[in-house]
Order: C-alpha cells, then structure tokens, then sequence
C-alpha cells in the first residue's frame, strides 16, 4: 500500500477543531439541575426538573412532596467590563451575585387565608347558601354574616370555604376527590389540614373553658363545625362528634344551664345545640338500632319545642312536631329492634305519632307562622310529612298496619305514590333541592320493590340535584346508596342502613 509522502521537516500535524473546543469547555456538572427556575425539591436533590406547573411531574413520579418554585430573583449576568476582573472588585461582585440568586420568599400578612377565604367566599359563592346548604332557597334570606378575627370563626370559615373550593373541584371531575389523587390541589389539602388540626386546638380550649372567645359557649358552635366539614368529604367521624355535642351539652347542665349563658352567648349556644339536635335526628333515620345517635331521647317534646322555635327559621322551615315525630318513630323502631318494649306500648306509642301527623295541616301552619305567602312552604311541610308516614310505615309495618284504615289498600304502597307525586309537583320548582333530600331517600328506599318508572323518576331527580356544584357531592353519595339498595333488593330498613349513613344536605 502507497504511504503518503512527506515532505520533510515542515510537515504541520493539525489537530482538529473539535478536539480544541472539548478541551476548553467547562466541566459540566452531572448532578446540576435543569435550570435556576426547578421546583425546590428537585433543586435540594440537584436533579433534573422538568418544571411542570403546578407541580413538577418527577416529584408526582416518585411520589414525593413538590415544593413548587415560588419567587426565583433573576439569574446573574456575565459581563465583559474590564472592571469586574480587577482583584479590588472581585469581592463585592460575588457577594452581589450570591444575593441576587437566592430566593426571594415573602412573609404572608397577618389573617392572610381569612382574606383569602372572604373574598372566596364574595366572589365565588353566594355566603347564605354556602354557610346554611340546607336553608331553603325560595324563602327570604337573611343579610350576610359579619366577618371578626378575634374568635373561633375565621378558623372555621377558612375550612368551610378551602372544603366548599375542593368540593367544586370534585363536581368539576365527577367524583369525590380524596387527599394525593390529584397533583394539582395537594397545596389545598395541606391547607385544609393545618386549619382543621387548628379546629380541633380550639374545640379542646372550648371544651376546657380555657379559649379567651367564650369558651364553653362556643364549644357546640365549633363541634357542630367539625360534624359539617367532615360530613363534606364523607369522614367516619361525623357521629362521633354528634355524640360528643349532645354529651357536652348534658355536661355544662342540658337546656337549662344554655338558658342561664350571658345574653350575648345564649343565643348561640342555644341554635348550636338545635343544630347538633336536628341533624342527630335525621341522621338516626338512616342509621342501623345499634349504632344510634345518643342522647336524642333523654329530651322531652317540650324542649325540643323550646329549642327548635327559639331561635331563627327552621332549615327547612318545618313544623316542630314533624320533627317530633319523626325523632319518636326511630326511637320506636330502636325499642322493636331491641326488645326495649312491649309490643302493644310500641303499638300505642306508633299509633299516638301517627294520628298527630294526620291531624297536622300544613297550609294552616304556614299561614299561622306568617310564612303564608310562600305556597312552596307549605308544600315542603306536606312532602315532611308523608314522608315521615312511609317511614313509620317502612320501619314500623305492624304499627302502621294496625294505625291504618282498613280500605283493602297497602299503606306503603299508597303513601309511595303520595310521595311521589309530590315530589314531581314540587322538584322543579324549588331552588334548593337539598332542602328535599331525605323525603328522595325515603322514596328510594320504597322503591326497591316499586317499578321502573318510579326508580328512574328518582334517579332523575338525583341526577338534577347533583347538576348545583355546591350539593354534588351531597346528591351523588346519596344516589350511591339507593342505587345499592335497589341492587341488593333490600327492603327492611335494618338491611339498607346496615352502617351510619349522612341523610342531609
């Protein structure tokens, strides 16, 4: 093979160009990050960040916690002025750049997050119905709440609004959102979470007597709080803090110590007891004998009568003796699933219930309570109460058989389609339709063994009541539980509610 010729000793080996600029570039780093602007977490492991927003998806791969990436100051510019290499400079400059890279992290105002949750709560929601779901929309409304920073409320209003903000993300996606299932609102969670733990340090200083801001007159106010906010997100703990608001109650001395409260506290002490009251009697309707709300008995009808009328309007605006009997019919069923009584005092006592329900007139009422004008309240009181009627039919079947006239018809069956045709005349009209939500459980449990057309007629109204963002949550969890009934063809009571279940709005 030819060899090249030389041509002696000027030959010139030229080294390539590539070779020069390998040799004269900087080392880089292969544990250094992306970029200045990476999420913190990636930066403090020196890794690579792919800087997705919210949150950066290698801290969303490996499960950790994304810090985010806050306020990062503007990275430090290399300059060619001959004079930042003179030894005399060279000091201050570096000091300069090292205090331009670090990052700039502001301290948030004082009562910051109660700001945030009252401007929330102005621009985003309508306060009224947010802060009462269960108050019915065709009625008058009462004027906005007054915000104060010096009590327990901002911390139970922060709560209500981040729950209300994770409640519409939910109905956004179709389904109830729990904790770590979606990147983007981990921040709110953590939030929720600071604010509850904070909940739960002032109902203890409540409970104590040791909180500043009335004590133990604003321990049912904060109890109650903590039973709504987890009623929300489907928490197992909502009937424990039912139980612990009528046992505190019984504590300080029962209705009457609430009555001797100074002025300025025993109004509010007073509608938080009703409030803990009403939903403990609701809720032990879907509730299976042993595993009751307790406390609700140990109250006669005149108290409740006393609690329930003294304070503002009903939510509902509902009769106190539908309330009453409907309190008094779960007691009966309790006694017959438990052999607490005899059978002909259950007898009696079912019979007595239901002949104040039958000699009950709703539009007399209504127009007795100056609530006249509203034909929808009154239509709302007949709806409670022929519900109330199926459930004591449902629940107390020889009871009622013994109650009912003989006319050859089912009372069930008569009282179901009563229901039903009802609820058809009144669904579309009503703005709130959580107002209505427990006679649609009663209806679809009354159902199971119904036909189609009165299944898909409450599957319909579901349906639209889970359309309102603020009661999807509410309308689908109940929707849930009577499309399980139906396909379990359960029809004793104790079968469908064999676990506590939350039968409010």
């Amino acid at each position: 093979m030819p060899t090249p010729s030389s041509s002696g000793s000027n030959a010139v080996v030229e080294i390539p160009s590539s070779t020069t600029t390998q040799q004269s570039a900087p080392r880089q780093k292969r544990w250094a990050p992306r970029s200045r602007s990476g999420c913190f977490t990636c930066r403090a492991c020196r890794v690579k960040c792919d800087e997705a927003k919210p949150v950066c998806g290698r801290c969303v791969r490996l499960g950790k916690h994304c810090s985010g990436y806050g306020v990062v100051m503007p990275a430090r510019t290399t300059g060619t002025s001959s004079t930042s290499n003179s030894p005399a400079s060279s000091d201050g400059t570096c000091a300069l750049s090292r205090r331009k890279q670090r990052i700039c992290i502001e301290a948030e105002p004082l009562d910051w997050d109660h700001m945030q949750a009252i401007q929330f709560s102005k621009t985003k929601t309508k306060v009224v119905l947010h802060l009462h779901p269960q108050r019915s929309a065709h009625l008058p409304q009462p004027p906005a709440p007054r915000f104060d920073t010096w009590s327990h409320v901002p911390v139970i209003f922060i709560c209500r609004m981040i729950s209300q903000q994770i409640q519409w993300a939910s109905a956004s996606r179709g389904s109830l959102l729990r904790p770590g299932e979606d990147p983007a609102l981990a921040g709110t969670w953590a939030k929720y979470f600071h604010y509850y733990r904070e909940l739960l340090w002032v109902t203890n200083k409540c409970i104590q007597g040791s909180d500043p801001h009335g004590g133990k007159c604003r321990a049912l106010n904060c109890i109650f709080a903590l039973f709504g906010i987890d009623v929300q997100f489907e928490e197992s703990m909502w009937q424990a803090h039912l139980n612990a608001g009528l046992a505190y109650a019984e504590k300080v001395g029962g209705l009457e110590a609430l009555l001797t409260f100074p002025t300025e506290f025993s109004a509010y002490a007073l509608k938080d007891l009703k409030r803990v009251l009403l939903a403990s009697i609701m809720c032990n309707t879907t509730s299976p004998a042993s595993k009751q709300v307790r406390g609700v008995d140990t109250y006669t009808d005149a108290e409740m009568t006393t609690m329930i009328e003294s304070v503002e309007i009903l939510e509902p605006p509902l009769a106190v003796d539908i309330f009453i009997a409907i309190a008094r019919l779960t007691e009966l069923r309790v006694q017959a699933a438990t052999g607490a009584a005899a059978k002909t005092v259950i007898n009696e006592a079912a019979r007595h219930r239901l002949d104040e329900l039958e000699s009950f007139d709703p539009d007399a009422w209504a127009r007795e309570h100056g609530l006249g004008e509203y034909p929808l309240v009154s239509a709302t009181a007949q709806i409670y109460r022929v519900a109330t009627q199926l459930y004591g039919a449902l629940t107390l079947g020889r009871a009622f058989a013994a109650w009912w006239p003989a006319d050859g018809k089912v009372p069930r069956r008569v009282l179901q389609e009563r229901l039903i045709r009802l609820l058809g005349a009144m669904w579309d009209r009503i703005g709130n339709h959580g107002t209505l939500l427990w006679p649609l459980i009663i209806a679809g449990v009354a159902a199971a063994d119904g036909d189609a057309e009165e299944r898909a007629f409450i599957g319909r109204c579901f349906q639209i009541g889970s359309r309102t963002r603020s009661m999807f949550v509410k309308f689908s969890r109940c929707a849930k539980k009577v499309e399980r009934i139906w396909l379990e063809g359960a029809t004793d009571w104790e079968d469908c509610f064999a676990e506590p279940f939350v039968c409010i709005a």
